[in-house]
């Protein structure tokens, strides 16, 4: 089965991407739905249910991936992958200690409107679960997919790239039905 996913017609491909795009799309509604159902889960933290949908989807996409032969996307180009990471890392540690002196201040001041340390784990935890999930599928699975499906010349590659851009930015249309206010004020 692996052997079918390397030499894809572009139809083919770009089928499955739009198949993987809806599969993720309605995992992400459809768990939110349904943890948010569930008595007594249903009264936690917003971002402890995110988190647990996303590390759902990553369990989920990271099957597919193995299904489908594309293991090679966690150890292609480590040295790029480990120098992008020394080179962010400057900016996560940046934002850690943004975060500690917000939190830090917020402490000291006389209102005091600290959310609970748990809330704020449960955020951290959503927020990088929403980001690794988001590139294994676009990156590693749809992104895999489109360039499997088109030839390997400059507007092939171009082609695979666009393509996943618009279904990536498609994808984000989902915050419309969340009902997040588009207006700008």
């Amino acid at each position: 089965m692996k052997e079918k996913f390397k030499n894809l017609s572009a139809p083919v491909g770009i089928v499955l991407s739009i198949v993987a795009v809806i599969l993720f799309t309605g995992l992400l509604l459809g768990l939110g739905f349904v943890l948010g159902k569930i008595p007594g889960l249903n009264e936690q933290n917003d971002y402890l249910l995110q988190a647990i949908a996303e590390f759902i989807i990553l369990i989920v996409f990271l099957i597919i991936t193995l299904v489908i032969g594309y293991t090679r996307i966690f150890t292609e180009n480590v040295a790029g992958w480990l120098r992008s990471l020394y080179t962010g890392g400057f900016f996560v540690v940046y934002c850690l200690f943004s975060l500690i002196a917000q939190i830090y201040l917020c402490g000291m001041s006389k209102v005091g409107n600290v959310r609970p340390a748990l809330e704020i784990i449960f955020y951290i935890v959503a927020i990088f679960l929403v980001g690794l999930v988001e590139e294994l599928v676009f990156r590693g699975v749809i992104f895999n997919l489109l360039l499997n499906s088109f030839p390997k010349t400059r507007k092939g590659i171009t082609g695979a790239i666009v393509l996943g851009g618009v279904l990536f930015g498609l994808m984000h249309f989902v915050n419309i039905l969340s009902g997040v206010n588009l207006q700008v004020r």
